[in-house]
Protein backbone atom coordinates (compact mmCIF):
# COMPACT_ATOMS: atom_id res chain seq x y z
CA UNK A 1 0.00 0.00 0.00
CA UNK A 2 1.10 3.37 -1.31
CA UNK A 3 2.12 6.29 1.58
CA UNK A 4 -0.82 8.51 0.26
CA UNK A 5 -3.32 5.72 0.52
CA UNK A 6 -2.31 4.78 3.59
CA UNK A 7 -3.08 8.36 4.48
CA UNK A 8 -6.02 8.42 3.65
CA UNK A 9 -7.60 5.82 5.48
CA UNK A 10 -9.89 6.84 8.30
CA UNK A 11 -8.68 4.66 10.84
CA UNK A 12 -11.80 4.99 13.28
CA UNK A 13 -12.83 2.28 16.11
CA UNK A 14 -15.87 2.14 18.61
CA UNK A 15 -15.65 0.72 22.28
CA UNK A 16 -17.21 -0.29 25.83
CA UNK A 17 -16.30 -1.20 29.11
CA UNK A 18 -15.87 -0.96 32.32
CA UNK A 19 -13.75 0.55 34.95
CA UNK A 20 -13.06 -0.37 38.83
CA UNK A 21 -11.68 2.17 41.24
CA UNK A 22 -12.77 4.38 44.25
CA UNK A 23 -12.92 8.05 45.33
CA UNK A 24 -9.77 9.47 46.40
CA UNK A 25 -10.07 12.10 48.73
CA UNK A 26 -7.00 14.75 48.66
CA UNK A 27 -8.72 16.83 51.53
CA UNK A 28 -8.94 15.47 55.34
CA UNK A 29 -12.34 17.38 55.33
CA UNK A 30 -13.48 14.90 52.13
CA UNK A 31 -12.04 11.69 53.51
CA UNK A 32 -15.52 10.68 55.13
CA UNK A 33 -17.22 10.52 51.51
CA UNK A 34 -15.29 7.68 50.94
CA UNK A 35 -17.72 4.40 51.32
CA UNK A 36 -16.93 1.53 49.13
CA UNK A 37 -15.23 1.05 45.37
CA UNK A 38 -16.37 3.27 42.45
CA UNK A 39 -17.62 0.92 39.08
CA UNK A 40 -17.63 2.96 35.95
CA UNK A 41 -18.50 2.29 32.71
CA UNK A 42 -17.96 4.02 29.44
CA UNK A 43 -18.59 3.76 25.83
CA UNK A 44 -15.74 5.32 23.66
CA UNK A 45 -15.48 6.36 19.54
CA UNK A 46 -11.86 7.25 19.03
CA UNK A 47 -10.02 8.19 15.71
CA UNK A 48 -6.50 8.89 14.31
CA UNK A 49 -5.14 11.31 12.30
CA UNK A 50 -3.20 10.57 9.15
CA UNK A 51 -0.70 12.86 9.11
CA UNK A 52 -1.81 15.77 6.47
CA UNK A 53 -0.86 17.74 9.56
CA UNK A 54 2.62 18.56 10.09
CA UNK A 55 2.07 18.61 13.61
CA UNK A 56 0.31 14.91 13.49
CA UNK A 57 3.87 13.78 12.38
CA UNK A 58 5.62 15.62 14.99
CA UNK A 59 3.10 14.01 17.80
CA UNK A 60 3.30 10.56 16.36
CA UNK A 61 -0.30 10.83 14.70
CA UNK A 62 -2.30 11.41 17.96
CA UNK A 63 -5.73 10.04 17.81
CA UNK A 64 -9.12 12.52 19.23
CA UNK A 65 -11.89 11.04 20.44
CA UNK A 66 -15.42 11.24 22.20
CA UNK A 67 -16.44 9.25 25.56
CA UNK A 68 -19.73 9.28 27.81
CA UNK A 69 -18.65 7.59 31.36
CA UNK A 70 -21.29 6.69 34.03
CA UNK A 71 -19.54 6.44 37.33
CA UNK A 72 -21.13 5.12 40.51
CA UNK A 73 -19.41 6.50 43.53
CA UNK A 74 -19.18 4.08 46.01
CA UNK A 75 -21.42 7.09 48.32
CA UNK A 76 -24.39 6.61 46.66
CA UNK A 77 -26.40 8.88 49.64
CA UNK A 78 -23.75 11.49 49.59
CA UNK A 79 -22.15 11.68 46.22
CA UNK A 80 -24.82 9.93 44.28
CA UNK A 81 -23.63 8.77 40.66
CA UNK A 82 -21.56 10.87 38.35
CA UNK A 83 -22.14 11.08 34.18
CA UNK A 84 -19.67 12.71 31.60
CA UNK A 85 -18.85 13.30 28.18
CA UNK A 86 -15.83 14.17 27.35
CA UNK A 87 -13.46 15.49 23.98
CA UNK A 88 -9.88 14.53 24.58
CA UNK A 89 -6.82 13.70 22.52
CA UNK A 90 -4.29 11.30 23.18
CA UNK A 91 -0.67 11.37 22.40
CA UNK A 92 1.16 8.41 21.48
CA UNK A 93 4.63 7.65 23.55
CA UNK A 94 6.31 5.99 20.73
CA UNK A 95 6.08 5.19 16.83
CA UNK A 96 3.67 2.24 16.84
CA UNK A 97 0.12 0.72 15.27
CA UNK A 98 -1.10 0.23 18.76
CA UNK A 99 1.07 2.48 20.83
CA UNK A 100 0.67 3.09 24.66
CA UNK A 101 -0.74 6.82 24.67
CA UNK A 102 -1.03 9.89 27.24
CA UNK A 103 -4.77 10.76 26.63
CA UNK A 104 -6.30 13.86 28.11
CA UNK A 105 -10.01 15.23 27.99
CA UNK A 106 -12.26 17.60 29.07
CA UNK A 107 -16.01 18.10 29.02
CA UNK A 108 -18.97 18.35 31.27
CA UNK A 109 -20.05 16.22 34.05
CA UNK A 110 -23.00 15.94 36.30
CA UNK A 111 -23.52 14.91 39.67
CA UNK A 112 -27.22 13.28 41.03
CA UNK A 113 -26.26 14.67 44.69
CA UNK A 114 -24.81 17.18 45.45
CA UNK A 115 -24.24 20.01 48.79
CA UNK A 116 -27.61 20.93 50.03
CA UNK A 117 -27.86 22.58 53.92
CA UNK A 118 -30.65 20.79 54.91
CA UNK A 119 -31.31 17.40 52.96
CA UNK A 120 -26.82 16.64 52.22
CA UNK A 121 -25.19 19.06 54.51
CA UNK A 122 -22.35 15.99 54.69
CA UNK A 123 -21.47 16.66 51.16
CA UNK A 124 -18.42 19.00 51.47
CA UNK A 125 -16.83 18.32 48.30
CA UNK A 126 -19.56 19.47 45.46
CA UNK A 127 -21.95 22.33 45.41
CA UNK A 128 -23.65 21.78 41.98
CA UNK A 129 -24.99 18.98 39.92
CA UNK A 130 -23.22 20.27 36.59
CA UNK A 131 -19.35 20.16 36.83
CA UNK A 132 -16.34 20.69 34.74
CA UNK A 133 -14.49 17.03 34.31
CA UNK A 134 -11.10 16.46 33.35
CA UNK A 135 -9.59 12.94 32.69
CA UNK A 136 -6.39 12.13 32.44
CA UNK A 137 -5.51 8.37 31.37
CA UNK A 138 -2.46 6.42 30.57
CA UNK A 139 -3.64 3.56 27.84
CA UNK A 140 -3.00 0.94 25.30
CA UNK A 141 -4.90 -0.70 22.56
CA UNK A 142 -4.69 -4.37 21.88
CA UNK A 143 -5.73 -5.37 18.12
CA UNK A 144 -7.62 -8.63 18.28
CA UNK A 145 -8.88 -11.18 16.02
CA UNK A 146 -9.82 -9.39 12.28
CA UNK A 147 -10.93 -6.29 14.14
CA UNK A 148 -11.38 -6.36 17.15
CA UNK A 149 -9.52 -4.47 20.36
CA UNK A 150 -9.51 -4.60 23.28
CA UNK A 151 -8.49 -1.46 25.03
CA UNK A 152 -6.43 -1.44 28.86
CA UNK A 153 -5.68 1.93 30.95
CA UNK A 154 -5.21 3.51 34.14
CA UNK A 155 -7.08 7.12 34.52
CA UNK A 156 -8.14 9.82 36.95
CA UNK A 157 -11.32 11.51 36.47
CA UNK A 158 -11.77 14.96 38.15
CA UNK A 159 -14.91 16.91 39.16
CA UNK A 160 -15.18 20.80 39.84
CA UNK A 161 -17.32 23.58 38.87
CA UNK A 162 -14.54 26.11 39.56
CA UNK A 163 -15.46 27.85 42.77
CA UNK A 164 -18.63 29.09 40.75
CA UNK A 165 -20.58 27.27 43.69
CA UNK A 166 -19.51 26.24 46.95
CA UNK A 167 -18.85 24.25 48.24
CA UNK A 168 -16.00 23.78 45.36
CA UNK A 169 -13.29 21.01 46.95
CA UNK A 170 -13.54 18.81 43.83
CA UNK A 171 -13.84 14.91 43.82
CA UNK A 172 -11.16 12.54 42.38
CA UNK A 173 -11.80 9.08 41.16
CA UNK A 174 -8.68 6.38 39.85
CA UNK A 175 -10.24 3.67 37.86
CA UNK A 176 -8.31 0.78 36.17
CA UNK A 177 -10.35 0.15 32.60
CA UNK A 178 -10.94 -2.73 30.53
CA UNK A 179 -12.63 -2.01 27.03
CA UNK A 180 -13.49 -4.06 24.28
CA UNK A 181 -13.85 -2.60 21.05
CA UNK A 182 -14.62 -2.94 16.78
CA UNK A 183 -11.90 -1.31 14.18
CA UNK A 184 -14.27 0.31 12.04
CA UNK A 185 -10.69 0.81 9.73
CA UNK A 186 -7.48 -0.45 10.94
CA UNK A 187 -3.95 1.20 10.58
CA UNK A 188 -0.66 1.08 9.93
CA UNK A 189 1.45 3.25 10.94
CA UNK A 190 3.34 4.67 7.45
CA UNK A 191 6.63 4.36 8.85
CA UNK A 192 10.15 6.44 8.11
CA UNK A 193 10.16 5.86 4.54
CA UNK A 194 6.76 7.37 3.42
CA UNK A 195 5.67 10.62 2.31
CA UNK A 196 5.83 12.65 5.26
CA UNK A 197 4.18 16.23 5.79
CA UNK A 198 6.38 19.31 6.29
CA UNK A 199 4.63 22.91 7.05
CA UNK A 200 6.13 25.36 5.07
CA UNK A 201 4.19 27.73 6.78
CA UNK A 202 6.12 30.57 8.30
CA UNK A 203 6.15 31.36 12.32
CA UNK A 204 7.21 34.41 14.27
CA UNK A 205 9.87 34.06 17.05
CA UNK A 206 8.00 36.75 19.35
CA UNK A 207 4.39 37.26 19.64
CA UNK A 208 2.67 40.13 22.12
CA UNK A 209 -0.51 39.65 23.16
CA UNK A 210 -3.42 41.23 24.78
CA UNK A 211 -6.25 38.64 26.39
CA UNK A 212 -9.47 40.05 28.15
CA UNK A 213 -12.27 38.02 30.31
CA UNK A 214 -14.88 37.24 32.52
CA UNK A 215 -16.28 35.08 34.69
CA UNK A 216 -18.48 33.84 37.88
CA UNK A 217 -17.42 32.63 41.55
CA UNK A 218 -18.90 32.75 44.66
CA UNK A 219 -17.59 33.11 47.99
CA UNK A 220 -17.93 31.61 51.38
CA UNK A 221 -20.63 33.95 53.15
CA UNK A 222 -23.82 32.68 53.93
CA UNK A 223 -25.94 33.95 51.37
CA UNK A 224 -23.63 32.10 48.51
CA UNK A 225 -23.64 34.99 46.37
CA UNK A 226 -22.62 35.06 42.76
CA UNK A 227 -19.81 37.73 42.08
CA UNK A 228 -18.00 38.80 38.69
CA UNK A 229 -14.39 38.13 38.12
CA UNK A 230 -12.16 39.47 35.12
CA UNK A 231 -8.97 38.93 34.07
CA UNK A 232 -6.30 40.80 31.77
CA UNK A 233 -3.58 39.51 30.85
CA UNK A 234 -0.69 40.76 28.64
CA UNK A 235 1.26 37.92 27.43
CA UNK A 236 5.03 37.74 25.64
CA UNK A 237 5.69 34.76 23.80
CA UNK A 238 8.63 33.12 22.70
CA UNK A 239 8.37 30.50 20.18
CA UNK A 240 10.63 26.92 20.76
CA UNK A 241 9.81 25.43 17.35
CA UNK A 242 6.50 25.06 15.18
CA UNK A 243 5.16 23.39 17.61
CA UNK A 244 6.31 24.55 21.41
CA UNK A 245 6.62 27.72 22.99
CA UNK A 246 7.31 29.96 26.27
CA UNK A 247 5.63 33.07 27.34
CA UNK A 248 5.98 35.16 29.95
CA UNK A 249 2.70 37.21 31.63
CA UNK A 250 1.54 40.02 33.50
CA UNK A 251 -2.05 39.15 35.15
CA UNK A 252 -4.51 41.53 36.10
CA UNK A 253 -7.46 40.36 38.08
CA UNK A 254 -10.64 41.87 39.16
CA UNK A 255 -11.84 39.30 41.59
CA UNK A 256 -15.16 40.79 43.51
CA UNK A 257 -15.45 37.57 45.78
CA UNK A 258 -12.58 38.44 47.89
CA UNK A 259 -13.69 41.36 50.51
CA UNK A 260 -15.71 43.90 50.77
CA UNK A 261 -13.08 46.68 50.21
CA UNK A 262 -13.19 47.61 46.90
CA UNK A 263 -8.93 48.28 47.06
CA UNK A 264 -8.85 44.90 47.54
CA UNK A 265 -10.96 43.51 44.37
CA UNK A 266 -7.88 43.80 42.23
CA UNK A 267 -4.90 41.69 42.12
CA UNK A 268 -1.70 41.25 40.32
CA UNK A 269 0.32 38.45 39.29
CA UNK A 270 3.10 37.51 37.13
CA UNK A 271 3.10 33.96 35.11
CA UNK A 272 5.19 31.77 32.93
CA UNK A 273 3.85 29.11 31.01
CA UNK A 274 4.25 26.18 28.45
CA UNK A 275 2.75 25.60 25.49
CA UNK A 276 2.06 23.02 22.95
CA UNK A 277 0.85 23.78 19.75
CA UNK A 278 -1.42 21.84 17.88
CA UNK A 279 -1.92 23.79 13.93
CA UNK A 280 -4.66 26.36 15.70
CA UNK A 281 -5.03 24.64 18.94
CA UNK A 282 -2.76 25.43 21.92
CA UNK A 283 -2.29 23.82 25.42
CA UNK A 284 -0.62 24.79 28.25
CA UNK A 285 0.75 25.33 31.86
CA UNK A 286 1.46 28.35 33.69
CA UNK A 287 2.74 28.79 37.44
CA UNK A 288 2.47 32.48 38.93
CA UNK A 289 3.19 34.06 41.72
CA UNK A 290 0.96 37.32 43.30
CA UNK A 291 2.80 40.77 43.04
CA UNK A 292 -0.55 42.62 44.93
CA UNK A 293 -3.29 41.21 46.89
CA UNK A 294 -3.11 37.37 47.31
CA UNK A 295 -5.88 36.06 48.47
CA UNK A 296 -4.58 34.62 51.82
CA UNK A 297 -1.23 34.92 53.45
CA UNK A 298 -0.61 30.93 52.00
CA UNK A 299 -1.76 31.61 48.52
CA UNK A 300 1.38 32.79 47.19
CA UNK A 301 1.56 30.77 43.73
CA UNK A 302 -1.22 30.12 41.68
CA UNK A 303 -1.71 27.90 38.75
CA UNK A 304 -3.57 28.36 35.18
CA UNK A 305 -4.47 25.77 32.66
CA UNK A 306 -4.51 27.08 29.27
CA UNK A 307 -6.64 25.99 25.83
CA UNK A 308 -6.43 28.57 22.82
CA UNK A 309 -8.07 28.56 19.94
CA UNK A 310 -6.57 30.55 17.07
CA UNK A 311 -9.38 32.09 14.69
CA UNK A 312 -6.18 33.57 12.90
CA UNK A 313 -2.95 35.40 12.96
CA UNK A 314 -4.33 37.80 14.92
CA UNK A 315 -7.65 36.78 16.96
CA UNK A 316 -8.06 33.81 19.25
CA UNK A 317 -9.95 32.20 22.51
CA UNK A 318 -8.88 31.23 25.25
CA UNK A 319 -10.54 28.74 28.22
CA UNK A 320 -7.98 29.04 31.49
CA UNK A 321 -8.58 27.72 34.66
CA UNK A 322 -6.83 29.74 37.54
CA UNK A 323 -6.36 27.18 40.73
CA UNK A 324 -4.28 27.11 43.94
CA UNK A 325 -2.98 23.59 43.73
CA UNK A 326 -5.73 21.35 43.88
CA UNK A 327 -8.42 23.97 45.16
CA UNK A 328 -9.77 25.35 41.63
CA UNK A 329 -10.19 29.43 42.10
CA UNK A 330 -12.16 30.22 38.81
CA UNK A 331 -12.91 29.66 35.13
CA UNK A 332 -12.75 32.61 32.46
CA UNK A 333 -13.33 32.61 29.02
CA UNK A 334 -11.06 35.66 27.25
CA UNK A 335 -10.85 36.77 23.94
CA UNK A 336 -7.17 37.39 22.89
CA UNK A 337 -5.55 39.78 20.37
CA UNK A 338 -2.09 39.35 19.37
CA UNK A 339 -0.16 42.81 18.79
CA UNK A 340 2.47 41.80 16.85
Amino acid sequence: MSARSQLSNKAMSLSVGFGVGGFAPHKAVTAHLLKGPSYKMEATVIYRTQGDRSFQRHYKFPFFGLTYGYNQSGSPILLGDMHSLNIFGALPLYEANYPIRFRAGFGVGYATQKFDKYSNHKNSAIGSNFNANIQLRLEKDISIAKKGLINVGLGLSHFSNASVQKPNLGLNFFHLYLNTGLQLRKYTYPGPDTLAVISILPYSLWETSVTCGAGLRENSTPLGSKFFVGVMTFTQTRRVSEFSSWSLALDNYVNMALYDEYSKWLQMGVSAAYLKHFNKIRVGLALGTYLLNKPAPEAIIYNKVIVEYHFNRFLFAQLLLKSHWAAADFFNLTIGYRIR
